[in-house]
Parts: structure tokens; C-alpha cells; sequence
């Protein structure tokens, strides 16, 4: 694609993440969109590093990926091995939304004032530890 010179260019991850064209319900929350597997459905979505841009794209693009997504892999099992985690009773999930900001943070609240989201951790307990409880 050619860029006449003197044209301001936008970088605006948001947005491009919820372009309807490319995403089907684009602002529903569906992670498994941003999964590394293949598309068993054969569908032109296919997931690239241009879609999701947390990470840069191309040749350049950022050198701890794959440490970070390890890292997050690594966390997540570690903790839902050992704990359930339920929301605060005042938590409504019809109130959350994604911030306008860069990192795409959760917000509590749809006029975007609050980030704060309450869970609560439980210590999973495995069918040999509730017998002797």
C-alpha cells in the first residue's frame, strides 16, 4: 500500500481489534480468539500477529513473546490448580467493559471510572483432602 508523504497515520490497537469486518461480535468478550490453535472451521480469520498488535508484527516484533505468553500459561495453571475464584457479590459482569486506554484494561463500570474488579480466591480442595476435613 502506497502512503501519499504528508498523511498522518494512526496506530489504534482498540480499534483494531473490534473492526467488524474481521471479528464476528466484535465486542463480546472471546478470548479464544486470541488462542494459538488452528481454525478447524477453514475460516479466512485466521489468527496472525497483525490482528492482536500487543506484541508488534513483522520482523521486529517484540523479543519476550514468548516468554511472556509462557509466563502467563505458566501462572494461570499454577493458580487454577489450586484455587476457584468467584466475583465479590457486588460484582456485575453486565457492567464490565474494556478501558480506552492502550493496554486495554478491564473497567468495572461503563462510564469507564472504576478498574477495580473483586474476586475472591478459594482454596480448591481435591477429593482426598475433603474426606479428611
Amino acid at each position: 500500500t502506497t502512503i501519499p508523504a504528508g498523511v498522518k497515520l494512526a496506530f489504534l490497537p482498540y480499534v483494531m481489534g473490534r473492526h467488524p469486518d474481521r471479528f464476528e461480535e466484535p465486542e463480546a468478550f472471546r478470548p479464544e480468539r486470541w488462542v494459538d490453535v488452528a481454525d478447524p472451521t477453514g475460516s479466512p480469520n485466521l489468527k496472525t500477529m497483525f490482528e492482536m498488535p500487543v506484541f508488534q508484527a513483522g520482523p521486529r516484533y517484540c523479543l519476550g513473546m514468548h516468554l511472556a505468553k509462557n509466563e502467563v500459561k505458566l501462572l494461570a495453571s499454577r493458580l487454577l490448580k489450586r484455587y476457584t475464584f468467584h466475583l465479590e457479590a457486588h460484582e456485575h459482569p453486565s457492567n464490565f467493559n474494556y478501558s480506552l486506554m492502550i493496554t486495554m484494561s478491564l473497567c468495572n463500570s461503563r462510564d469507564q471510572t472504576s478498574h477495580d474488579l473483586w474476586i475472591v480466591p478459594r482454596h480448591r480442595q481435591w477429593p482426598a483432602e475433603a474426606a479428611t476435613a
